[in-house]
């Protein structure tokens, strides 16, 4: 008997398929595994951010910026209008029902701007004082800020 070499009939250690269809159908499901993990986590977000009150919002606020802009010389004129500034919000705040605090930044910037941050902080740029030139004027900026403020759903809560 001549000896004649051969492969046996079946061999797991050779693959019969392509070895890009193997991975085509692995990184197909790892990206099906990733999109439904960002899925998920988007529900849990969201069901926690609805469901947070406006303190853990200012706590979380303190955590990630400890410190708040604010004005960084002693000039009274820019003391004197964040206090004014300050004071119309807090007026507008009892007006409007808020149970919250809101605290006023003034900024020294040459920009004309105002936002609002989570927790109850408004930055007012102080080139805004350049561009509006009546109570009226700076109430109805800030009453826009304050806006976004209440429009979050654990502020509206707090009306």
């Amino acid at each position: 008997m001549k000896y004649q070499p051969g492969l046996p009939e079946h061999n797991d250690n050779i693959s019969h398929e392509h070895p890009l269809k193997d991975f085509v159908l692995i990184l197909f499901k790892l990206s099906l595994a990733v999109l439904a993990l960002v899925w998920a986590l988007g529900f849990v977000v969201d069901a926690v951010v609805d469901e947070m009150s406006p303190e853990t919002e200012a706590r979380l606020t303190r955590l990630m910026a400890p410190t708040l802009p604010g004005l960084e010389d002693s000039d009274p004129a820019l003391h004197s209008r964040e206090a004014w500034v300050q004071s119309l919000v807090d007026g507008m705040r009892q007006c409007a029902g808020m149970r919250e605090p809101v605290t006023v930044r003034l900024v020294q910037a040459k920009e004309a701007n105002a936002v609002v941050l989570p927790g109850g902080n408004v930055i007012v740029y102080s080139g805004l004082f350049e561009h509006v030139r009546s109570e009226n004027g700076m109430s109805f900026v800030l009453a826009h800020e304050l806006s976004h403020l209440i429009t979050c759903v654990g502020w509206a809560a707090a009306w």
